[in-house]
């Protein structure tokens, strides 16, 4: 029998400080809740909000045993585990909230063996003069 299960996670970044970055990797998200059991990741949603600069990056990360990409070269860098990925560049005035939000279904799922590790990136810059915030709200729905 397969369980459906939806769980939140809120990541807020107050204050970045002026010219400074907010980059933080959360690992082996679900594993207390199912230490020794599969599941299926079927859907992935989330809502943004920042208010630094226009121009500054906004970047969230999906990831299964890996917790990040390989920065590019001259060479192609392929990383394995990247299951989503996505930056946003703020348009907005300094200041000013600006929201983003996705919606990403696996139809077929993406499985987890009970020694994967669901891993969550976000990252934002703030090349503003003061100090600013981010906010991330993930939705995850998991089949066990």
């Amino acid at each position: 029998m397969v369980t459906k299960y939806y769980f939140a996670f809120n990541v807020y970044a107050d204050p970045i400080a002026a010219g400074a970055e907010f980059n933080r990797i959360y690992s082996n998200l679900l594993r207390e809740i199912f230490p020794d059991k599969a599941f299926r990741l079927k859907r992935i949603s989330l809502i943004c909000r920042a208010n630094t600069n226009p121009g500054d990056e906004v970047e969230f990360g999906v990831f299964r045993n890996v917790e990040s990409y390989k920065a590019g070269t001259e060479e192609y860098a392929l990383t394995a585990g990247v299951i989503w990925f996505r930056v946003f560049t703020k348009v907005q005035a300094d200041g000013q909230d600006e929201s983003w939000n996705a919606d990403i279904e696996f139809p077929e799922g993406i499985e987890f063996d009970k020694d994967d590790s669901l891993n969550i990136r976000c990252r934002a810059l703030n090349s503003a003069a003061a100090d600013r915030r981010a906010e991330w709200l993930w939705i995850l729905e998991v089949e066990v």
